[in-house]
C-alpha cells in the first residue's frame, strides 16, 4: 500500500459543517474475539504450523496489510504462538458496510479440500448463504490456483519442514445495494480463517498514518486502523493514551477522499467510558491538536460532530464532505480509548503523477546495513518539474528508519557523483527522517526538482539502524554505491566505496509535468529484468521501449516501470529461488500499486516451463493468464501478452519443452486472452532454426536476449496499443 506522511499543521480551510450521527445497529465482534487456533506451533492438530519466518519472506508479518485480487486484508497481530486464526464453527462475526464482494484469507488441514456454506445478513434483515472452501494447507497448488501466500517450509514437531504451505484467498459476491452487517462462517472445523474484508468499497483507514497525543499501557495509535474491530484490549486490538488534556487521536488517509461514512468502534471489554465527551473532526488539511476543540469546531472547511455522553459499542457517522484527516478529541482531561475506525468513501484520484522509474522488491538481504549510506542509481524514462521517491521496508523484519533520504542527478562517467547543486533533501510530512513498519512503505513529500529524461538518478538512504534485513532488488544491470555514515547529501562519491549490484529499499520515482499520459508496466521475469543486458548502459528491453517513445505526442507517451523479476514464475512461488513470490502473488503490488497505470506489458512463463514441477499444459498458463488479465481489467488496466521466446541451446531445452512453449504462444497469439499480444517470439526468432534465437539476438546462455535482442523485442511492440 502507498503511504503519503503528512503532519498535523494549522491549514487554511473552507467553511464547516456539524452534523449528528446515525442511530447504529447492534456491533457483532470481530474475527479475532472467535481465534482458537495457533496457527503458527500447531494448525494442524500434530504439530505443524506457519512459519514466521516463512511468512516474513513474503512480507507477512502480525498486522500486515494483504492486497489479494483487489481485497486488503490485515493479517492477524498475534504474535508466534498465540491463537491467530478461528476454525470455522458456525460463528457470528461482524463485518459492516457494503461492497460487491466478501473475501476471506483461509486454508485447510486434515489432508484435503475443504468447504462449508455460511450465511450473510444485511442491515435490512435480510440474508442470503455463501459457500467458500480451500485446498489442504500441504497439498500441490491446484492448477490455474494463485494461493494469496504461498511459504517454502513450515514449523515442525522437530523444527523446519521443508514442504510448500500456502494460505487462500476466497470470496463471494454480494448485493452491493445493501449493507453487510453480519456473517456467519460455516460449519467446517478444518477450515482455517485468518481475516475477513470486504472488497471493492476499501475502508480508507486500513493501514493509515495514525499517531496520538501519548501512548499508554502499550496501545499505540495503529491500533485503530489494523482493520480489527474486536473491543478487547487483551488481543491487543485497542490504543490508549495518558490522562491528557484534550487527549486526541489523528489519522492520515493518505490522500484526500469524499467521504460518506465514518465508524467509530469502541472498547468492549470494559472502561467504554472512556470515549465520552468527544468530538470528532473530519478536514482536507492537517488539523492542530492544540487548538481547543470548541475552536476547531469553528474554522472555515472542518466537519465536525460533538458527542457530549458516552459511546456505544459502535458511533456510526454520515460526514458527507471531502477530507483526508480524522481527528477524535475529548473535551475535557482523561484517558482517550479507541477500537477501531473505518472509513468509507471514494477516494479521489491524483492527478497529473507518472511513474518514470520503477522495479520489483524481490526479497530480503543478507544484511541489515545499520549505519549505511547507500547510493542507488536509477535511470529515468519521462522528466518533469516535481519529483517524489518511494521507499519499501516489505521484507523487513523490523521498522526501518530511515535518518535521511536524498535525491540528486548523476555526474558524469560511471562514478557515484552528483552533479554539482543538484542534491536535495526529501522529506516525509515535512520531517527529514521517518520510520516505516515492517511489511510496508512510504513516499516522499512532492519536491520541485528538475527530473531529466533519460538520465540517471542518484536516491541516496541512510539508516541509522537495522530493520532485519533490507528490502532489495538483487540482479539490477546496475552498479550502486555504500558508504559507511551518513554521506547521503554529499555531492562527491568519494566516500562510497563499496559497490553492489542490488537497488536496496527504492522502489519507485513519479514525477509531474511530464510530457506522458500515465505509465506501462513491463511485467515479467529475468528477460523483462534485464539479465545479460550490459550492467550500467539500459539496455533491458522496457528501456528501449522508453526510448522509442521519446517521439511520441504527450498524449500517446507513457512513463516506463520495470516490474521484472529473475527466476519468477507465474503460477507457483518459490521454485529455484525459494523467497520469489508468484507473477499472480505480487501482481497488486508490482502493477496495481504503480502510479498511473494504463497497460501492461506481460512476459512470464518460461521459468514456469523450465522449474520444478515443469508444467507441461499450456491451459494451466492460460488459466494463469486469464486470472492476471481479470484483475488488472478489474482496475482498467489494458494488458499486453508477449510471446515466449525461444532458448534452443539453453543446457536445459528440449522437444518437450519446446512443444509446450509452441503451445503456450498459440495460445496467447489466437486464444483471445490479452487485448494485444507482442510477438516476440517472431521477433528474436532464427528463421533457419525457430526453436532458437537468431546468433546476434542470443545472449551466451541462448536463453537470454543480448542487447541487440532486447532492441528487437521492445521495436515488436506497438506503440499505439499502449
Amino acid at each position: 500500500m502507498r503511504r503519503v506522511l503528512v503532519l498535523a499543521l494549522m491549514g487554511t480551510l473552507l467553511v464547516g459543517a456539524v452534523t449528528p450521527a446515525s442511530a447504529a445497529p447492534t456491533p457483532f465482534a470481530g474475527l479475532s474475539a472467535f481465534f482458537d487456533n495457533a496457527g503458527s506451533s500447531n494448525l494442524d492438530g500434530f504439530g505443524h504450523g506457519l512459519s514466521a519466518e516463512a511468512l516474513s519472506l513474503r512480507g507477512v508479518s502480525p498486522g500486515a496489510l494483504i492486497s489479494s485480487h483487489g481485497t486488503r486484508f490485515t493479517w492477524p497481530t498475534a504474535s508466534p504462538g498465540a491463537r491467530d486464526n478461528a476454525t470455522a464453527q458456525g460463528q457470528t462475526v461482524g463485518v459492516p458496510g457494503s461492497s460487491d464482494r466478501l473475501g476471506f484469507l483461509v486454508t485447510a488441514t486434515g489432508g484435503r479440500s475443504v468447504s462449508g456454506t455460511g450465511t450473510i445478513t444485511y442491515t435490512d434483515g435480510t440474508t442470503r448463504p455463501y459457500r467458500i472452501g480451500s485446498p489442504d494447507w500441504a497439498a500441490p497448488v491446484p492448477s490455474g490456483v494463485a494461493p494469496a501466500i504461498s511459504m517454502p517450509y513450515r514449523n515442525g514437531p522437530g523444527g523446519k519442514d521443508v514442504r510448500q504451505v500456502n494460505v487462500y484467498h476466497a470470496d463471494v459476491a454480494i448485493d452491493p445495494q445493501r449493507t453487510v452487517h453480519r456473517v456467519r462462517l460455516p460449519d467446517a472445523p478444518a477450515l482455517h480463517v485468518f481475516a475477513v474484508a470486504l472488497a471493492g468499497r476499501p475502508n480508507l483507514a486500513l493501514g493509515a498514518l495514525a499517531r496520538q497525543s501519548s501512548d499508554a499501557f502499550g496501545s499505540p495509535a495503529s491500533r485503530a486502523v489494523d482493520g480489527d474491530t474486536n473491543g478487547v484490549y487483551a488481543n491487543n486490538s485497542i490504543t490508549h493514551t495518558g490522562s491528557d488534556r484534550h487527549a486526541w487521536w489523528q489519522a492520515d488517509l493518505g490522500g484526500a477522499a469524499a467521504i460518506d461514512t465514518l465508524e467509530l468502534w469502541n472498547r468492549t471489554d470494559c472502561c467504554a467510558e472512556r470515549l465520552t465527551g468527544f468530538r470528532v473532526f473530519v478536514s482536507p488539511e492537517p488539523l492542530d491538536p492544540a487548538v481547543p476543540p470548541e475552536e476547531q469546531a469553528k474554522r472555515p472547511g472542518v466537519w465536525s460532530s460533538h458527542h457530549s455522553g458516552p459511546a456505544g459499542a459502535l458511533t456510526i457517522l454520515k460526514p458527507g464532505t471531502t477530507g483526508r484527516y480524522v481527528l477524535v478529541q475529548l473535551d475535557g482531561t482523561g484517558n482517550l480509548s479507541l477500537a477501531e475506525l473505518r472509513v468509507f468513501g471514494r477516494a479521489q484520484a491524483e492527478t497529473g503523477w507518472v511513474g518514470t522509474w520503477g522495479t520489483s522488491q524481490a526479497g530480503p538481504a543478507s544484511a541489515g546495513y545499520a549505519g549505511y549510506s547507500i547510493r542507488n542509481v536509477v535511470h529515468t524514462s519521462v522528466g518533469g518539474n516535481r519529483a517524489r521517491v518511494t521507499f519499501s521496508n516489505k521484507f523487513g523484519t523490523a521498522p526501518l528508519t530511515l535518518g535521511a533520504a536524498t535525491v540528486a542527478s548523476r555526474g558524469s562517467g560511471e562514478t557515484a557523483d552528483a552533479v554539482p547543486g543538484s542534491v536535495r533533501r526529501l522529506t516525509f510530512a515535512g520531517q527529514p527522517t521517518v520510520t516505516v513498519p515492517a511489511g510496508d512503505d512510504v513516499t516522499s513529500d512532492p519536491l520541485d526538482f528538475a527530473v531529466p529524461e533519460d538520465a540517471d538518478l542518484l536516491v541516496t538512504t541512510y539508516t541509522p539502524d537495522s530493520p532485519g534485513v533490507a528490502t532489495h532488488h538483487p540482479s539490477a544491470s546496475q552498479t550502486s554505491f555504500l558508504a559507511q555514515g551518513d554521506v547521503s547529501a554529499a555531492e562527491s562519491g568519494a566516500r562510497f566505496t563499496e559497490r553492489t549490484g542490488s537497488w536496496f529499499y527504492v522502489e519507485e520515482i513519479d514525477v509531474q509535468g511530464a510530457p506522458a499520459a500515465g505509465s506501462v508496466v513491463a511485467f515479467g521475469d529475468s528477460i523483462t529484468d534485464g539479465g545479460y543486458s550490459t550492467s550500467g548502459a539500459n539496455h533491458r528491453w522496457p528501456d528501449y521501449l522508453a526510448d522509442r517513445m521519446k517521439v511520441l505526442p504527450a498524449a500517446q507517451r507513457r512513463g516506463v516501470l520495470n516490474s521484472g523479476v529473475s527466476a519468477n514464475r507465474l503460477l507457483l512461488d518459490g521454485g529455484d529461488v525459494p523467497i520469489l513470490r508468484s507473477g499472480l502473488s505480487r501482481l497488486d503490488d508490482d502493477v496495481l500499486d504503480r502510479t498511473g497505470v494504463r497497460t501492461a506489458i506481460v512476459l512470464m512463463g518460461i521459468n514456469d516451463l523450465l522449474q520444478t514441477p515443469r508444467q507441461n499444459d499450456p491451459a494451466a498458463l492460460a488459466a494463469g493468464y486469464r486470472n492476471l488479465v481479470d484483475r488488472l481489467h478489474a482496475k482498467g488496466i489494458k494488458v499486453i501478452g508477449a510471446t515466449l521466446t525461444p532458448f534452443k541451446g539453453w543446457w536445459g531445452h528440449d522437444s518437450g519443452l519446446e512443444a509446450t512453449r509452441t503451445g503456450v504462444n498459440e495460445l496467447i497469439r489466437s486464444g483471445g486472452i490479452f487485448d494485444g499480444v507482442a510477438d516476440f517470439d517472431a521477433a528474436v526468432r532464427d528463421p533457419a532454426d525457430p526453436s532458437a534465437m537468431r546468433p546476434e539476438f542470443a545472449a551466451e546462455d541462448k536463453l537470454h536476449p543480448s542487447d541487440a535482442g532486447n532492441e528487437a523485442l521492445a521495436a515488436a511492440i506497438e506503440l499505439a496499443g499502449l
